[in-house]
């Protein structure tokens, strides 16, 4: 079985997430005050840390792709 990973596309991704993850936090700290980390289970579900992840992944995958064509 042949596992062919591309380590520096996913090493580019991976330390993109977690800077595009610090200013979301930075971000949402600044504008909604410290207790931006509530469960999911709240009416204010865009606040959670599960979906701020969700999406530094997927604006990590998007900007990596634009910046490094080989990917």
């Amino acid at each position: 079985m042949d596992l062919s990973i591309n380590w520096k596309c996913s090493t580019t991704v991976a330390i993109l997430t977690v800077l595009v993850y610090l200013l979301l936090v930075t971000l949402m700290k600044s504008n909604f005050g410290e207790d931006s980390g509530r469960d999911m289970n709240e009416t204010e579900w865009f606040k959670s840390m599960e979906f701020l992840l969700f999406l530094a992944v997927f604006v990590a995958f998007n900007l990596n792709s634009q910046l490094f064509n080989t990917c």
